[in-house]
């Protein structure tokens, strides 16, 4: 387990905004944990979200190959 940190911190480490950071977490893109009930803070763990970060940049990339390699300079039938 890496450093454990709250989300302004986490932003500034990562380079991600805070907003950006809380709408993640909330949808489950990024891993955190809640303390408190109702309107409790958020515990991020640092190597679990640039682990996380690297792995959607990475199936980002593959995905953008994918479709280059799939449909440039093909003719294909609009549905």
């Amino acid at each position: 387990m890496g450093k454990r940190v709250l989300i302004k911190e986490a932003s500034e480490t990562v380079g991600l905004s805070e907003w950006e950071l809380r709408q993640g977490i909330r949808s489950g893109r990024y891993p955190a944990m809640k303390v408190g009930t109702g309107k409790g803070k958020y515990i991020i763990d640092i190597d679990l979200l640039e682990a996380r970060i690297r792995e959607l940049m990475q199936a980002n990339v593959v995905d953008s190959e994918k479709d280059n390699q799939n449909t440039y300079g093909r003719i294909r039938r609009i549905q």
